[in-house]
């Protein structure tokens, strides 16, 4: 089977692949628009994963075996239908350069690939992420180096060899390991950065914090917020809404129990379900009979939904310890017993009685769906807006999920939820990548801009 064990880059490493991403830039950009479809298309053709993979994914990361399958089709499907999305988007389906054309008498601007490497920080629990940047890298035009998670930096490498085989230039997607948490190693992210027009981060507010600011040995403190854009990505705090008035609550129980599945932290998985008091004890219902339908066992065995976790005896003590409070219930009793020490009978479900708890604020790298019952849309909009947020500066949510059948009739409400997605009766996993990712189109963030005026003379 594949080993976790990977190289650990030092300084000569970061030299030598700046080096060639610089010297690969050329060829990159040289590349036209549609030979760049072609590449990514032809990636999403030929990716595949092995039996050694799939272990692999299951050993260090936990994910069951249909869930790592599942992963790679996304991934499959990104590659294949970003092209078509992003050329329907700048309205240049069969051009050879990349534009976005205003108006066919006043002019149109052409999005050029930038001047420099980007690099891209990439967090561990999620294969997608890797597949998602380089997509934009090759459709842009640009040269790349991923940091990725020391926890999973095997399929970047994949990603990256699987694109150069089809076409890219070699040297132009490049992949580099340490571990970013090591104090010691912070000095090779720091010149990964300095040497970086553009910085892709997936993370929350103290991974941008760690990576921004660089403290001298004199003291000293260096900005590479100033010399760079940083385009963050936030790995968490989706949260589903339930109205009163909604039908088919079978179909809604089915949906937010497969979200909450998502492992580990998917970026868009909820884990917090606000239910309105009117429903909430049917739809409590329905949850406990969908999550004890989750079926435990080895994660390598097709049959199991569920993976392995190694934070689940801490877990245990956290919930055990809020039960003793009365701050949280567990619903499905079942839970409590271990298929295994890393794994439980069935996920978690939780009831939260104080919009404080931790449940409702923090995430956990396992299924846990905690509920909350609210009495009335303002209440449910207020308390969605006091949960945590992924992002101090800006305040937002990372997603929300919302279940109503009178959506025009409280939008309005709905305008006030301080969010980056709205979901409408659809799951919060459920996010288009064609739509911008957290206020970002990456597209947009990838390329400079040249304005061109086009004046016909009219006959």
């Amino acid at each position: 089977g594949l080993s976790r064990v990977m190289p650990n880059s030092d300084n000569v490493d970061i030299s030598f692949t700046v080096s060639n991403a610089k010297k690969a830039s050329q060829k990159a950009s040289s590349l036209n628009f549609s030979q760049r479809k072609e590449i990514l298309e032809k990636a999403g053709e030929k990716i595949s994963i092995n039996k050694d993979e799939i272990e692999y994914l299951v050993k260090f990361q936990g994910i069951p075996m249909k869930t790592a399958e599942q992963k790679i089709k996304e991934s499959a499907y990104l590659f294949k239908t970003l092209p078509k999305l992003i050329s329907a988007r700048y309205s240049n389906n069969n051009s050879n350069r990349l534009f976005h054309l205003y108006n066919n008498d006043s002019g149109f601007i052409w999005k050029k690939e930038l001047d420099g490497i980007v690099s891209a920080f990439i967090a561990g629990n999620d294969i997608r992420e890797s597949a998602f940047v380089f997509g934009h890298i090759v459709l842009t035009g640009n040269t790349c180096i991923m940091k990725p998670s020391s926890i999973e930096s095997y399929f970047p490498v994949k990603f990256a060899k699987l694109l150069t085989e089809c076409g890219y230039p070699e040297g132009a997607l490049n992949v580099i390991n340490f571990d970013t948490q090591d104090k010691s190693r912070h000095s090779l992210a720091y010149s990964i950065i300095a040497e970086s027009k553009a910085r892709i981060l997936f993370g929350g507010d103290a991974t941008l914090e760690m990576l921004r600011f660089e403290t001298l040995p004199d003291g000293a403190q260096i900005d590479h917020g100033k010399k760079g854009h940083f385009i963050t990505f936030g790995t968490g705090g989706a949260k589903t809404l339930i109205d009163k008035k909604v039908k088919n609550l079978e179909e809604i129980g089915d949906k937010i129990s497969k979200s909450s599945l998502d492992y580990p932290i998917g970026c868009l998985a909820s884990k917090v379900c606000l239910i309105e008091e009117n429903v909430y004890e049917y739809l409590k219902k329905i949850l406990i009979e969908k999550f004890s339908n989750i079926k435990s066992g080895d994660p390598l065995s097709e049959n199991s939904d569920l993976g392995y976790y190694q934070d689940l005896p801490k877990i245990l003590e956290i919930i055990n310890e809020a039960v003793r409070f009365n701050l949280i219930k567990v619903i499905n009793k079942k839970v409590i017993s271990l298929n295994n020490k890393w794994q439980p009978a069935e996920p978690f479900l939780l009831e939260a009685f104080d919009i404080d708890s931790e449940f409702l604020k923090d995430e956990y790298s396992m299924p846990i769906l905690t509920l909350y019952k609210y009495k009335d849309i303002d209440e449910g909009i207020r308390i969605l807006n006091k949960l945590s947020h992924i992002n101090s500066e800006k305040n937002l949510s990372l997603a929300v999920s919302i279940y109503s059948e009178r959506i025009n009739e409280i939008k309005e409400k709905l305008f006030q939820i301080n969010a980056y997605h709205l979901n409408i009766n659809e799951p919060t996993t459920l996010m288009n990548f064609a739509l911008p990712h957290h206020g970002y189109y990456l597209t947009d963030c990838l390329t400079k801009e040249i304005t061109i005026n086009w004046h016909l003379k009219k006959k």
